[in-house]
């Protein structure tokens, strides 16, 4: 009952509003029984990932203020939650991390949220990889351009990131 109106907030031109909204999401999602077991799993966040994803990428695209880390966060952990679920987005979600890929690369200011945008990318590529295999040569093919150009531009920051990934 409380992830609608979560989301809803996210969508919030208040920065702190949709911050706070994109935490407690991503913390609702790590939130663990007394079993060990997750509170709010795959079969709670499957009516909402379209939703949820939009919201965060729009966090995401707005380029007055678009390295949230909170929100970038909330995405990767979104992305951890759904695993396998995310297939039929991948090509939106892979095309929205790269756009923002590209934007920090020209200036990389905030280190937690290039983690987490990495970070996003590796548990994309994890979810996909372990049903679909074959998916691979697909991820190494969009993935190469971005990355190519990080090391071509010296990135320093963003180094490490791109030799783990590929």
């Amino acid at each position: 009952a409380l992830m609608p109106t979560l989301i809803t907030h996210l969508a919030s031109p208040v920065v702190v509003v949709h911050t706070y909204s994109a935490m407690t999401i991503e913390r609702i999602m790590t939130t663990k029984d007394e079993n060990k077991q997750p509170k709010f799993g795959l079969v709670e966040l499957r009516p909402f990932l379209e939703t949820i994803f939009g919201a965060l990428f729009g966090i995401v695209d707005n380029t007055n203020n678009n390295e949230n880390e909170y929100a970038m966060k909330c995405v990767m952990r979104t992305l951890s939650v759904a695993n396998e679920e995310i297939m039929p987005a991948t090509q939106a979600v892979l095309d929205k991390l790269t756009a923002a890929l590209g934007r920090v690369a020209k200036n990389p200011r905030n280190p937690q949220y290039n983690h987490f945008l990495f970070e996003s990318i590796a548990v994309l590529i994890k979810s996909v990889c372990q049903k679909e295999p074959g998916a691979t040569t697909a991820f190494e093919q969009f993935l190469f351009p971005p990355f190519q150009l990080i090391l071509q531009m010296d990135v320093s920051e963003f180094t490490p990131y791109v030799f783990q990934i590929f």
